[in-house]
């Protein structure tokens, strides 16, 4: 981040160099309109690059923070990767399926009723 900071900097110090070249006002130059169009065609291009050199370090900044607060939320969310990897590689696979099936059959034996605690069963 700190260099692309450096490099909008020195495209806001070359724009300030370029607003400081005065036009050609020699009346006796063949030449004064070219070199003032020139003059003036620097100026706007540079310009434009001075504004989406802004606006790019302005978006990279706000992914940047974005990844931070991303990073943050997701490391609260863990104690550390230990514990991310161990709540990953303690889902079974089937368990989700299992579960679903044993609680449909359940359903299914009570009639959609909920069924009798076990000391009341005969």
């Amino acid at each position: 981040m700190a260099q692309l900071e450096s490099a909008n900097n020195q495209i806001d110090e070359a724009m300030a160099c370029l607003q400081r070249v005065t036009t050609h006002s020699s009346w006796g130059c063949a030449e004064r309109n070219t070199i003032n169009e020139h003059i003036l065609e620097n100026r706007q291009q540079m310009q434009r690059v001075q504004q989406e050199s802004e606006s790019f370090l302005t978006a990279t900044r706000a992914v940047a923070d974005d990844f931070c607060t991303t990073e943050n939320d997701i490391s609260n969310w863990f104690a550390s990767v230990d514990e991310a990897i161990a709540r990953v590689n303690g889902i079974r696979v089937g368990s989700i399926a299992s579960i679903a099936a044993a609680a449909k059959k359940r359903s299914k034996l009570s009639n959609g009723k909920r069924p009798a605690p076990i000391w009341l069963r005969a």
